[in-house]
């Protein structure tokens, strides 16, 4: 999983706060035969949240559907993110705890953003609760130029 996606953008988040809008996520390291990466969360702080990135050191967790993670703003303690689903290629929808509150989230390679495939849309929408914009292209577009 981690191999296929360097950048990954998130597209809808489960809660309405706006503290993951235009968020990016970029892969730093990646060690395949130990099965572990490290993944930094660009927070751009857009609509007046505060802009910070976050540092996940993730390992192979206890079945293929889970990572075990250590966030670097945590308490040093290992967390579970579910993987719901990916296409290795387009999308993933995650379900992880962030900031007290399970997240699920529908993250996109950034080539997909203007034409997301249907499948994404509906795996995430099937199985999180609900489908609040984290992306859109006037407001995220300039911020992830780049990517």
């Amino acid at each position: 999983m981690f191999r296929n996606f360097p950048v990954a953008v998130a597209m809808f988040d489960t809660d309405n706060d706006g503290d993951l809008d235009c968020l990016t996520t970029v892969r730093s390291n990646f060690d395949e035969e130990g099965h572990k990466a490290t993944y930094t969360w660009l927070l751009p702080g857009v609509n007046g949240h505060e802009r910070r990135n976050v540092t996940f050191d993730l390992r192979e967790g206890p079945s293929p559907d889970k990572t075990v993670f250590t966030p670097e703003d945590g308490d040093g303690s290992e967390q579970i993110a579910n993987f719901i689903y990916s296409d290795n290629e387009h999308c993933t929808v995650l379900e992880i705890p962030y900031k007290n509150v399970q997240e699920c989230i529908l993250w996109m390679n950034p080539k997909d953003l203007k034409a997301v495939p249907q499948h994404c849309l509906d795996y995430y929408e099937d199985n999180c609760d609900m489908q609040n914009p984290a992306y859109d292209e006037e407001s995220c577009g300039p911020l992830i130029s780049n990517l």
